[in-house]
């Protein structure tokens, strides 16, 4: 069983300007080991994301002490399983399926700059426009994918909400990758719906199971998805650390 890796992020890189990886640590076993690649691995990078995977306590305080990067994020992981996708699932005709999102980019901006509390809206060398034009990318490279869809509602000729999600056929599951909804319309019911249609997709596309996953103290996000019959299976801590900011 693997405690850890570490990989190059080329997305990200070309994202924000700069070599960044990413460091998983899947448990505190061999920290030891660690310990002795960790220099290189920080000096190999101007970016890196840690996570913490489990949010192992004694993980995170070798975190603090060998690399002294910032908490950016605690995660919610949380899992709808194929037996409870009949009670949940709805295909209302107002909620469409889609490759893309044929929205122009102000409209879309103005959905992402909901998401206050992720792991970039949390970093203070994270700009707020990076961030916003951060989700935008992520969107429209997402679009026309085969492994990725939308699902999303218009009301009053403007977008209302989306669901970015990705299909991991192989293993038979759904991650939903980007929540979010108009403020206009939150309390209307339509992450429900959207999460409703995305089952009812999943229960004809021979899916076992969906995953999200969201942050802890976002307490609305949980609530919504725990009423449309997911249960949390884990917490993670994510770190963020910049070479040139933090040394």
């Amino acid at each position: 069983m693997r405690t850890h890796e570490a990989n190059e992020l080329e997305w990200d890189s070309e994202f924000f300007g700069c070599k960044c990886g990413e460091l998983n640590i899947f448990s505190s076993e061999e920290l030891n080991v660690l310990s002795d690649e960790v220099e290189k691995i920080k000096n190999e990078y101007d970016f890196l994301i840690l996570r913490n995977i489990g949010n192992n306590p004694e993980v995170n305080w070798w975190i603090n002490e060998h690399i002294s990067a910032a908490l950016v994020d605690i995660n919610s992981s949380l899992k709808l399983s194929k037996d409870r996708f009949d009670k949940f699932s709805g295909n209302k005709e107002d909620f469409c399926i889609a490759e893309a999102l044929h929205f122009d980019n102000q409209e879309i901006l103005t959905m992402v700059s909901n998401f206050k509390s992720s792991r970039f809206s949390n970093d203070p060398h994270i700009s707020s426009e990076q961030t916003n034009q951060l989700y935008l990318n992520w969107v429209r490279n997402s679009e026309g994918k085969p492994n990725k869809k939308f699902c999303f509602i218009v009301k009053e000729k403007e977008l209302a909400g989306f669901i970015l999600f990705t299909i991991d056929k192989k293993n038979k599951s759904i991650n939903l990758d980007l929540v979010s909804t108009n403020e206009k319309y939150q309390g209307q019911g339509i992450a429900t719906g959207m999460i409703g249609s995305i089952i009812g997709f999943a229960n004809k596309n021979e899916i076992d199971n969906i995953t999200t996953g969201t942050q802890v103290n976002n307490l609305q996000a949980i609530n919504v998805y725990i009423r449309n019959g997911f249960s949390i299976s884990g917490v993670s801590s994510i770190y963020h650390y910049w070479k040139n900011e933090m040394e």
